[in-house]
């Protein structure tokens, strides 16, 4: 228990130091391009607004670009990334991914296919660990899919906030690296990203959708819900709530 309380406030201070120096740095060139934008050219109170957030965004991103190349580069550090990836890729060997009673190897898999099939481009690498770091790359790009396809969205609506906007993105993607719960969907080789990224998908589908011609939004949206669902089982009830959404939020007869 000793152990445990010192680990856990281990923990708690360099995650707490590692945010205030974060926080510093991202202040401090904040200020610096400000600074130069000044010397440059005299800026008003909103140039200089413009000026801090385009420094928090240009970090946030640089430092989450980083962020996401060193975890996916060390993915084959994690725990039960190989036995995972084993299921997938054992269809190359000639096994399928599901047996009846009594029959076939003996798997602990309660997910569904699609949670699978995705991984099988790393099924193309010719070492475990590179075909491991395919994997998380393929998690990672499924995580981070969605808030890219909102971004592309709300620019394409109003280019004048596009940098509000991608600081937002920026943002997000650092505080993936601050919750381990995020941090383990977007790199862990689990039925979590394509599940989690799918849904997310149907549901954005919906929400950008006009009002005429609303049917490739919804045929979309229920091929990714089908996915999500088909990935990992517990998210059956959404073929219950984007209906409901529908119904509530536009036209009855849509």
């Amino acid at each position: 228990r000793l152990r445990h309380a010192r680990g856990l406030h281990f923990l708690i201070f360099m995650l707490t130091t590692h945010i205030i120096l974060i926080c510093s740095f991202f202040i401090c060139l904040s200020f610096l391009l400000i600074y130069i934008g000044k010397k440059t050219k005299p800026a008003t109170s909103d140039q200089s607004l413009d000026y801090f957030i385009l420094g928090l965004t240009v970090i946030s991103i640089v430092v989450s670009l980083v962020l996401v190349a060193l975890n996916i580069a060390t993915s084959p550090f994690w725990k039960w990334n190989s036995s995972r990836l084993a299921w997938p890729l054992s269809l190359f060997y000639g096994y399928k991914l599901y047996y009846g009673y009594g029959d076939g190897p003996f798997l602990a898999r309660m997910y569904g296919p699609i949670a699978s099939l995705i991984y099988l481009p790393a099924g193309l690498a010719k070492i475990p660990s590179t075909a491991i770091i395919i994997g998380s790359l393929i998690s990672a790009g499924l995580y981070f899919l969605p808030i890219v396809f909102i971004s592309i969205d709300k620019i394409r609506q109003n280019r004048s906030q596009s940098m509000w906007v991608l600081c937002a993105a920026g943002f997000f993607a650092l505080i993936t690296f601050f919750l381990p719960s995020l941090k383990y969907v977007a790199f862990s080789i689990h039925a979590d990203a394509p599940a989690i990224a799918f849904a997310v998908l149907a549901c954005i589908c919906l929400q950008i959708s006009p009002r005429k011609s609303r049917w490739p939004y919804f045929l979309c949206s229920a091929l990714f819900c089908t996915f999500a669902v088909f990935s990992k089982y517990t998210l059956l009830p959404l073929f219950c709530a984007l209906p409901a959404y529908v119904f509530l939020s536009g036209n009855k007869k849509d």
